[in-house]
C-alpha cells in the first residue's frame, strides 16, 4: 500500500516534470525540492532535481537558492564532493549584508549543510564497513577463511579432474573482477588545484564535463574500474559484500567522474535526462558517440543501487537506481535490438536486463522483509508476479537445461535462472508465514508451505551442489515441509541431502557471505539434531 507522502512525492515530481517540458526550470526545480523534502532518498527525483536545477543555475549564477537545491538533489545521491561546491556558490550568491533575517537564515542553513557535505564521504563509507561487517559477523574472520581464498588452491584440481559444476568457478571469476577493479582505484593519482582533466581525450564529442576551475584532477589511471567492479556483481554480488576499504566510496566517486569525463556518462540527470540527450547524441555520432557513455551510466546506477541496499540498509530506495537502470537498458535494447551485439553493447541484451531485473527483486524482498503484512508497500504479490514474468523469459532456457549446467564456462545461466525461482518461494514462504499469524492453520497456509518448497527444490538445483545458496534452499523446503506434516521418509531424505553435502559446501563457504555465519550454521545443526532424532525413533521402531 503507498503511503499519503508518498502519492504526494509522486504528484509533485509530475507536476515538475510539466513544468520542465514548458522550460520553467527555477519552478520545476522548485517542485523537485518540495517532492524531495516528503521522500528524500528517492533517487529518481534527486536525479531529476539536479537536472533541473543545473538548469536553474545556468540562466542565473547568481541564484542562490538554485545552486542550494542543487547541493540538496547531489546529497541525495550521494555526491557530497558536488554537494559543497555548490553550498560554497549559495554562500557566494547571497547578499553581503547579514542585517537582513532571511540572508542570515540562509546563511546559517548553507553553512551548517556545507559542513555536513565535508564530512559525508568519510561517514558514509564508515557506515557500510561497519554495517556490513557488524551484520555478517566478519570483524575478526581470517583472510584464508573467505570462499575465494579457500578455492584457490582447488581450482586447476577440479579443471584436471574435469569438475565443472562448482561455486568456486563463479565466486573466483567475480573476486578477480572485483579485485582488478579495486587496483585501478588504488592507482588513481588526485591532484587538487589543477584546472583541467590531465587524460586523454574525451570520447563522446559535446558530452556533458564540470568545467569548475576548482575541479579535481585525475591522472595515471585508466578506463574499466567501473566496468570491472559491475562485473564482479552481475557474476556473483556476495563479492560486494565484503567491502574492507572504509575509503572505497569516496575513492569510487572520484573514479566514476574521471569515467564520466572520458566517455560522456550521465554524473547528473534520471533516465529521462539520459534518453533524451542520449538520443540527440545518436542522432549525431552514431553508437560510438553514446554508447560507452550509456554503459558507465547504467553500470554506476546498478552499483549504487547495490551499495543502498546491502550497505546503507535502504532496500526502498535502492530499487530506484535499478529502475533507472532499466528504463535506460530497456529503451536502448529495443532501439537498437537489430544492431550487432558488439557494436550495440554487451549491456543492452536480455541477459544483463533479467539480471538487473532479478537485483531489483532481491530489493523488493529486502524492503518487504523490514515492512511486512498485508499492508506492506512491497506486497507479496508484486514479488510473486515478477518473479512469474521473469520465469516466463526464461522458459526456452528452461526447457534447454532445466538444471545447472555441467560446464563451467557457463556460469552465466546461473544468474538468470536460480533468483526467479528463490524470490517466487520466498513469496509462498512469507504468505504462509503471514497467514498462519492472521488466521491460524488453514489450507492457505498449507498450499503456501506446499508450493514455497517445491520451488526452493527446485531453485536449488540450479546452483552447484558445494555452493552455500544450495544448501540453504534445502534447508527452506526441509523447513517449510516439516510444518504440513509430510511423511518422516520424504523428510529424512531431504535432511540426508543436507547431511551430505554440508561438507562440500563449508570447503569453500566456511564464512557465509548471505547472512551472519555463526546464525547459518546453528541452523544445520538444528537440522542435523532433527535427523539424529528421526534416524534413532527408526532405529528404535525396528528393535
Amino acid at each position: 500500500m503507498t503511503t499519503a507522502p508518498h502519492l504526494k512525492a509522486e504528484q509533485l515530481k509530475n507536476e515538475g516534470n510539466d513544468l520542465f517540458v514548458r522550460k520553467d526550470y527555477a519552478a520545476a526545480c522548485k517542485k523537485y525540492t518540495e517532492a524531495i523534502a516528503l521522500d528524500d532518498k528517492n533517487a529518481i527525483l534527486n536525479l531529476d532535481a539536479c537536472d533541473d536545477a543545473t538548469k536553474a543555475t545556468e540562466l542565473d549564477p547568481a541564484y542562490a537558492k538554485a545552486w542550494a537545491r542543487l547541493a540538496m538533489a547531489h546529497m541525495g545521491i550521494q555526491c557530497a564532493k558536488s554537494a559543497a561546491k555548490e553550498l560554497q556558490k549559495a554562500l557566494d550568491a547571497l547578499p553581503a549584508d547579514d542585517t537582513i533575517p532571511a540572508v542570515r537564515k540562509q546563511r546559517a542553513e548553507y553553512t551548517a549543510r556545507l559542513e555536513a557535505a565535508k564530512n559525508q564521504p568519510e561517514r558514509l563509507s564508515k557506515q557500510m564497513w561497519s554495517r556490513a561487517w557488524q551484520w555478517l559477523g566478519m570483524q575478526d574472520v581470517p583472510d584464508a577463511d573467505l570462499p575465494w581464498n579457500r578455492t584457490a588452491d582447488k581450482l586447476d584440481g577440479m579443471e584436471k579432474a574435469g569438475f565443472g559444476n562448482s561455486s568456486a568457478y563463479i565466486i573466483d571469476y567475480s573476486r578477480l573482477q572485483w579485485e582488478r577493479g579495486l587496483q585501478i582505484l588504488d592507482e588513481l593519482m588526485v591532484f587538487r588545484g589543477l584546472s583541467h582533466w590531465v587524460s586523454r581525450p574525451n570520447m563522446n564529442a559535446g558530452a556533458d564535463s564540470d568545467s569548475d576551475d576548482d575541479r579535481l584532477g585525475i591522472v595515471d589511471t585508466e578506463l574499466g574500474c567501473i566496468e570491472h567492479l559491475s562485473e564482479a556483481l552481475f557474476t556473483d554480488h556476495r563479492t560486494l559484500r565484503y567491502m574492507k576499504d572504509v575509503s572505497f566510496l569516496d575513492k569510487y566517486v572520484q573514479q566514476f567522474a574521471y569515467e564520466c569525463h572520458l566517455t560522456g556518462g550521465w554524473g547528473t540527470g534520471g533516465p529521462r535526462k539520459v534518453i533524451q540527450e542520449a538520443t540527440d547524441r545518436f542522432n549525431a555520432g552514431g553508437h560510438d558517440a553514446v554508447r560507452h557513455g550509456l554503459e558507465l551510466t547504467i553500470r554506476n546506477w546498478v552499483i549504487l543501487g547495490f551499495i543502498q541496499v546491502n550497505h546503507m540498509d535502504d532496500a526502498e530506495h535502492g530499487q530506484d537506481y535499478y529502475t533507472s537502470a532499466l528504463e535506460v537498458m530497456e529503451w536502448a535494447y529495443q532501439l537498437w535490438s537489430n544492431v550487432p551485439l558488439p557494436k550495440r553493447g554487451y549491456l543492452f541484451q536480455p541477459s544483463y536486463i533479467r539480471t538487473v531485473k532479478c537485483l531489483r527483486l532481491e530489493a523488493y524482498m529486502a524492503a518487504h522483509k523490514k515492512d511486512p503484512g498485508p499492508n506492506s508497500k512491497f506486497p507479496l504479490k508484486e514479488i510473486r508476479t515478477a518473479a512469474e514474468q521473469l520465469l516466463g523469459e526464461l522458459l526456452p532456457i528452461l526447457e534447454d537445461q532445466p538444471t545447472c549446467p555441467k560446464d563451467g564456462s557457463k556460469w552465466t545461466h546461473l544468474a538468470f535462472v536460480r533468483y526467479p525461482l528463490g524470490a517466487r518461494a520466498f513469496s509462498y514462504l512469507h504468505d504462509a508465514l503471514e497467514t498462519n499469524r492472521r488466521e491460524g492453520r488453514t489450507p492457505r497456509m498449507h498450499e503456501s508451505f506446499a508450493l514455497g518448497a517445491q520451488d526452493y527444490l527446485k531453485a536449488a538445483e540450479f546452483f552447484p551442489e558445494d555452493d552455500e545458496y544450495h544448501v540453504l534452499y534445502l534447508h527452506c523446503a526441509f523447513k517449510m515441509l516439516l510444518e504440513i506434516g509430510r511423511p518422516a521418509g520424504e523428510i529424512l531424505d531431504l535432511l540426508d541431502r543436507i547431511h551430505d553435502l554440508l561438507p562440500k559446501m563449508k570447503e569453500i563457504w566456511k564464512i557465509s557471505l548471505v547472512g551472519p555465519t555463526q546464525a547459518r550454521d546453528k541452523k544445520f545443526e538444528e537440522d542435523m539434531k532433527i535427523r539424529d532424532d528421526l534416524l534413532k525413533s527408526i532405529e528404535e521402531g525396528l528393535q
